[in-house]
């Protein structure tokens, strides 16, 4: 997956990076991704290509193969429609690993104008500073991808720790199959005492590497500087 670099979207996703309702904090990005394979998205995509299309053609699995969100797995387009959305939670969520997620994670959404006002009724109470931003969302990305071309899917809540410990959560995917491209839309809110938690677990973390890559870390030549100090 190759991340597009969109202004707009860009724009959106400054509006939703830390939005303070009160009690709790929302957070979320809106991302645009190429569809097109390549380095370690080649190797995943070639290595659960080959799992679940040996699974299609099994006896025992052949069933359940067939009634993925994406159509019959022991089709190529829907297996790669699947991994694409794999790989899209591995890039968006470069510190966690989506290589084991089943295709039953997912759902098919059966309705665009659905999701579109579900997503407007989560969205519109928590920025009440600005009205009209679903409205310049939706624009947004209908512009870089044409939301009536879209298959329309979302991920479904699961023990992942990338979403953390959620009162809401927001994970759906516009995927342009004639494009080869598609929007990723992430938003979850959390309470203020875990948002403020997991700001200091990043800072910490954030800390400690600055220490390893600003030379805090022992080398041999710090070793060998020692023994020398001590033969004098």
């Amino acid at each position: 997956m190759k991340y597009l670099q969109v202004p707009a979207l860009a724009h959106l996703s400054t509006c939703l990076s830390e939005i303070d309702t009160g009690d709790s904090i929302v957070t979320g990005r809106l991302e645009a991704y190429s569809c097109k394979t390549a380095g370690d998205d080649k190797k995943l995509y070639k290595s659960l290509n080959k799992h679940y299309e040996t699974l299609a053609h099994s006896p025992d699995t052949q069933l359940d193969m067939s009634r993925s969100p994406f159509g019959p797995l022991a089709l190529s387009t829907s297996r790669r429609t699947f991994i694409s959305l794999v790989c899209t939670l591995n890039a968006s969520f470069p510190d966690y690993d989506f290589s084991s997620v089943k295709p039953e994670q997912f759902k098919r959404e059966p309705s665009l104008h659905m999701v579109v006002n579900y997503i407007n009724t989560v969205l519109g109470p928590v920025m009440p500073m600005d009205p009209l931003f679903t409205a310049k969302m939706w624009h947004a990305v209908d512009q870089q991808i044409s939301l009536r071309d879209c298959d329309v899917y979302g991920y479904l809540d699961s023990d992942d720790d990338s979403f953390g410990d959620n009162i809401w959560a927001l994970n759906y995917f516009f995927y342009n199959k004639r494009q080869r491209c598609l929007i990723f839309l992430t938003c979850r809110c959390i309470s203020k005492s875990m948002y403020q938690q997991e700001a200091t677990m990043k800072t910490g973390s954030e800390s400690e590497e600055e220490e390893i890559n600003g030379g805090w870390a022992w080398s041999v030549d710090d070793q060998i500087a020692a023994e020398m100090e001590m033969e004098c």
